[in-house]
């Protein structure tokens, strides 16, 4: 799941964020609504964060029908502040109201980066790239669990294990990758607030 948290807000809109403006809203009500509530506040008080969580449920192979599911989640987040007007046109919901604290002394909003800015940090990417670091762990620690569930997974047989082992090791070697060439996180609170 994912959501935007704003401190002024005292985490709001949170688990609500789809839904921030009335259970049909579009992601322009949503931004006026907030832009709205953060209206008047300084820079130093309107900062955000965007948070996603991933769950992954592996059960045992051998595991009695009904038992339970060992479940394993990630976090990624994504900290920065609330614009007072939305800018940009790419991304969706609140990525016209929203200016990430990654790029320090660039104030434009995650709908004005560019796509391959935005993926770098975003908080969707990070949980993912935290996630595929998490299975890598658990293939190492239990190589036939994992083989089991990915075979499964991609409607192979146990023989054909090895091929999708070999993709899936491809694709988390490749994030590993990005995550480590990721741009670092800045805490907002770490430094002088800018003027947004």
């Amino acid at each position: 799941d994912s959501g935007l948290e704003v401190d002024a807000l005292d985490g709001g809109p949170g688990v609500r964020t789809k839904r921030y403006a009335g259970p049909a809203a579009i992601d322009a009500q949503n931004n006026t609504k907030l832009l709205g509530a953060l209206a008047g506040l300084p820079p130093k008080r309107r900062g955000a964060r965007y948070v996603c969580v991933l769950a992954l449920a592996l059960p045992r192979p051998s595991a009695a029908p009904g038992a339970a599911v060992p479940m394993r989640t990630v976090r990624g987040t994504t900290r920065g502040g609330i614009a007072t007007e939305p800018r940009g046109t790419e991304g969706f919901g609140y990525d016209p109201a929203f200016i990430p604290d990654d790029y320090p002394g660039d104030n434009r909003t995650m709908a004005e980066l560019t796509p391959r800015e935005k993926d770098a940090i975003s908080h969707r990417g990070r949980a993912a790239r935290a996630l595929v670091l998490r299975l890598l762990e658990i293939e190492e620690a239990e190589p036939t669990k994992v083989q089991h569930h990915l075979g499964h997974a991609a409607g192979q047989e146990h023989a054909h294990g090895d091929v999708v082992r070999r993709a899936v090791r491809q694709r988390v070697d490749e994030a590993r990758h990005r995550a480590v060439d990721a741009p670092p996180v800045v805490d907002r609170r770490a430094r002088q607030p800018r003027g947004v």
